[in-house]
C-alpha cells in the first residue's frame, strides 16, 4: 500500500485544541511579564520570546494558531526532557522549569561549575600533571601553577593558556586575567617527601594511629574536625557530653610511654553534638548556595562562607559581592541574590534539612557594607 503524505497545513487544521489550552497559551506573555513564570532568560531567549508573543497576539485563526499550539507543546515536551536529565545548560534548565535555580542544583538536575572548578576539571581531564589553578573571584585573576620541571612547563604552557582562553570565552567571562607559572622546586620537595617521609612525618602518623587505638574502646571513631599536633601538643575533639576526658588523656600518655614517644602533652577540645549535627544538615544547603551563586557571573558573588559555632542560636551564611555599596547596580544585585536564596531555603527540600533550626544569610557589598539579612 502506498503512503500518501498529507498536506501539513491540512493536518494541523484537523487538530482539536482544547479551549483551556488556548487560554493558557494566550495568557503566557502576560504571565511572563508579571513575573508569574519564575524564569531568568538571557538576551537571545528574550528575543525569541518577544517574537513568540507577537505571533500569539496576531488575530489570525485556524492554521497559524494551531501551528503555534503544536510548536508550544513540542517545546514544552522537549524542555521537560532536558530538565529531567542531569548536566544540561543552566540557562536552558531555568527557562524550561519552574523549579528554583538552586533546587535544580540541589536535586542534581543540572551541573554548574565556577570558573575555577571548570578550569581545574579541564586540566585534570586533559591529563596535565601536578598542576593547580587558583582563582581570585574578587580581582578576577587566575593563577595556574605547574609543579614539574621546566621542560614540561615549556611543553604545556601554551596548550594550557589556550584551554583557559576557550573556557573563559565560552563562559563569557573574558574579563579574567591569568598567568601560567612554574614552581619546579616545590614539586621536587613534595615528591621527595612522599618518597622519603621525614622522621617527624612518620612519628605524626604513629601518634595519630595510637590516639585512634585508645579512643575506640571509649566509643569514639573520629578525632573531630579540629585535630593535629602542634608545638608538642596532641589535640583533638570529643563531644562535650564525654565525662571520661581525664581517663582518656591518661591512657593516651601511657600508650605513648609504652611506644617510647616522649615530650608530648594531650589537649581535648569539646563540641556540642547538637550544633555539630545541625552543621551536617545545613552543609548540603550551604554547598548548593555557594556553588550556584559563584557559577553564574550575573550574581556578582566572589565569596560564600559560613560559621556554625560562632552563633549558637543559628547557622550563619555570609555572601560577598563584587559590587560597591555606592554602585547603582547594588540594589538589583542584592535583590536577585535574595530572591534566589529565599526561593531555595523556603522550598520543601530545604525545609526538611532545616527542621526547627534558625539561620541567617547576610549579603555584603564589595566595600564590606551589610546590604541584606535573610532569616527565618
Amino acid at each position: 500500500m502506498g503512503y500518501k503524505k498529507e498536506d501539513p497545513i491540512q493536518s494541523l487544521e484537523e487538530i482539536e485544541v482544547p479551549n483551556t489550552l488556548e487560554k493558557f497559551i494566550d495568557e503566557l506573555p502576560d504571565r511572563y511579564n508579571s513575573g508569574d513564570i519564575n524564569i531568568e532568560v538571557e538576551e537571545q531567549v528574550d528575543k525569541e520570546w518577544s517574537l513568540f508573543k507577537n505571533n500569539l497576539k496576531k488575530k489570525q485563526n485556524g492554521v497559524i494558531r494551531k501551528r503555534i499550539t503544536v510548536f508550544t507543546l513540542s517545546a514544552v515536551a522537549a524542555f521537560g526532557l532536558f530538565v529531567g536529565t542531569a548536566f544540561v545548560s543552566p540557562a536552558v534548565a531555568k527557562m524550561a522549569s519552574n523549579i528554583p535555580y538552586l533546587n535544580l542544583i540541589f536535586e542534581n538536575k543540572i551541573e554548574v561549575m565556577s570558573v575555577g572548578e571548570e578550569i581545574n576539571r579541564a586540566l585534570y581531564e586533559n591529563k596535565f600533571m601536578n598542576i593547580n589553578a587558583h582563582v581570585d573571584y574578587k580581582t578576577k585573576y587566575i593563577e595556574v601553577m605547574i609543579f614539574e620541571p621546566e621542560e614540561y612547563y615549556n611543553e604545556v604552557k601554551e596548550p594550557i593558556e589556550k584551554l583557559i582562553q576557550d573556557i573563559l570565552k565560552a563562559r563569557n567571562e573574558e574579563e579574567y586575567s591569568f598567568k601560567v607559572l612554574n614552581d619546579a622546586e616545590t614539586g621536587r620537595i613534595w615528591k621527595e617527601m612522599a618518597e622519603n617521609p621525614s622522621e617527624e612525618a612518620l612519628e605524626f602518623d604513629k601518634i595519630t594511629a595510637l590516639v585512634y587505638e585508645v579512643l575506640e574502646p571509649y566509643g569514639h571513631v573520629s578525632l573531630g574536625m579540629e585535630n593535629g599536633v602542634r608545638d608538642g601538643v596532641v589535640f583533638f575533639e570529643l563531644p562535650k557530653t564525654e565525662t571520661r576526658t581525664e581517663e582518656i588523656k591518661s591512657d593516651i600518655l601511657e600508650t605513648f610511654k609504652q611506644e617510647n614517644i616522649e615530650g608530648y602533652t594531650v589537649k581535648i577540645l569539646t563540641y556540642d553534638p547538637k550544633i555539630r549535627e545541625r552543621e551536617g544538615r545545613f552543609m548540603p544547603l550551604f554547598d548548593t548556595i555557594a556553588k550556584g551563586l559563584k557559577a553564574e557571573k550575573d550574581f556578582k558573588v566572589y565569596s560564600v562562607g559560613y560559621t556554625n559555632n560562632k552563633y549558637k542560636d543559628h547557622f550563619h551564611i555570609v555572601i560577598r559581592t563584587t559590587v560597591s555599596s555606592k554602585d547603582s547596580a547594588i540594589e538589583n544585585v542584592v535583590e536577585t541574590i535574595e530572591k534566589t536564596v529565599q526561593d531555595f531555603l523556603q522550598s520543601e527540600d530545604a525545609l526538611k534539612a532545616i527542621q526547627d533550626d534558625r539561620y541567617q544569610v547576610v549579603i555584603y557589598s564589595e566595600d564590606d557594607k551589610k546590604m541584606k539579612v535573610l532569616k527565618n
